[in-house]
């Protein structure tokens, strides 16, 4: 089942959405092969990539990663790796973790400073925390640990 962009099994597992996502991408590839045939620069090239081909990738992330399996992470670095020997990205672009991890970062920030926020409801109630102690990047109170959960996963990797 398709759900906003992003496909869900029934176990709950990210492979059949990565799946898919690696499938369409010869379609992305050759068409940044012509672009590239056709005289466009290497940085408009990468700005390209980036906005197409890895932004397939990233969207909804932050949702489906902690459900992905090392396997199907791997074939995403690979394919990034390979993206950028070809020279489509830039050969200093970083694993996919990264951009996974910036994008939750970006969610957290979006969340904490909004109060009218649509995802505000599910976090953990905000806290009242003592004078004097060392800040802290969010004011929320710490859910179960959960490595699957975007916001258990999000809030204690923060604090790190």
């Amino acid at each position: 089942m398709k759900v906003l962009g992003v496909t869900l099994h029934d176990d709950l597992n990210a492979s059949t959405h990565i799946t898919g996502i690696l499938g369409e991408c010869p379609r992305s590839m050759y068409a940044l092969r012509i672009l590239r045939s056709h005289g466009l620069q290497t940085t408009a090239l990468h700005d390209v990539t980036s906005a197409t081909t890895l932004a397939k990738f990233m969207y909804a992330a932050p949702a489906w990663w902690g459900f992905a399996q090392a396997v199907d992470r791997a074939r995403i670095d690979s394919f990034i790796c390979r993206t950028c020997r070809i020279g489509y990205l830039p050969r200093e672009t970083p694993e996919a973790a990264v951009f996974v991890s910036d994008a939750e970062d970006g969610l957290l920030a979006a969340v904490a400073s909004c109060s009218a926020h649509v995802l505000r409801p599910i976090f953990q109630p905000i806290i009242a925390r003592r004078p004097g102690l060392r800040p802290r990047p969010h004011d929320f109170s710490l859910p179960d640990k959960d490595d699957k959960n975007y916001i258990s996963r999000v809030l204690y990797r923060s604090l790190h």
